[in-house]
């Protein structure tokens, strides 16, 4: 009797679906228009409750397993190449699905210069941003904006190739005088900047841009009163 009611109770017992399997997406990284495997890149997947950071092998190649039916996109950064975040990076897999992915890197190019104000003096410690242009738009990577030096230079790398404005902004504000920002070579408007172009690998160099400057007001140091002209009068009991 008790082995009926026992078998009566597994009857009645709600049915559980069957988990479902999980999916798995094998990447491998590419030097762009070519089959050059990039060894030791760095792919960072995320979606569907995951993110994980992992090194591709000498082959250029990584497993990711045990993931989720979803949407996922990937990120890849290796020195000396660029990953480009608009192109293709987002994937979607099925239960139990088996992908394989081909992510490219592009040679990293770099452009490099000086900043000097309107007296033509080198300007440390200004911000300078390579923006690059993408269709109608402009996109901002974030190793594209780089400090000047104790001489006014600046090396903007890790850049896709392309058209990019190079932008240099102030960080201070001088004694009489407010630089502001000011694109390649010396105009504060977008639409007038020259655009630079680079290859994949490319180093432009000799870039100097020229800030503009425009009146501070009441942003001046405080004027010293000559000791001469400075009179104490001493009263009884009092100072």
């Amino acid at each position: 009797m008790l082995s009926f009611v026992i078998g009566l109770g597994l009857l009645l017992a709600p049915q559980q679906a069957p988990a479902a399997a999980p999916a798995s997406i094998a990447v491998q990284v590419r030097e762009a228009g070519t089959t050059t495997p990039i060894r030791g890149a760095r792919i960072t997947i995320s979606g569907s409750g995951v993110r994980e950071t992992a090194t591709a092998d000498f082959a250029g190649k990584y497993d990711f397993t045990g993931l989720e039916a979803g949407t996922y996109r990937f990120t890849v950064e290796r020195e000396n190449f660029a990953f480009d975040p608009t192109g293709p990076g987002m994937v979607t897999v099925g239960p139990g699905i088996k992908l394989a992915v081909v992510l490219e890197m592009q040679r990293a190019a770099a452009i490099t210069g000086d900043v000097r104000d309107d007296q033509g003096n080198p300007r440390a410690g200004l911000n300078v941003t390579a923006i690059r242009k993408v269709g109608n738009g402009t996109s901002t990577s974030p190793t594209s904006r780089q400090p000047t030096n104790d001489l006014g230079e600046f090396r903007v790398d890790g850049l896709l190739p392309g058209e990019y404005l190079v932008i240099a902004s102030p960080a201070t504000t001088a004694r009489d005088t407010t630089l502001i920002p000011t694109y390649y070579q010396a105009t504060t408007d977008k639409g007038a900047a020259i655009p630079i172009r680079v290859g994949p690998g490319d180093t432009i160099s000799g870039i100097t841009i020229s800030m503009s400057s425009s009146p501070s007001y009441g942003k001046g140091p405080i004027p010293s009163i000559p000791f001469s002209d400075c009179r104490v009068t001493l009263t009884p009991g009092g100072m």
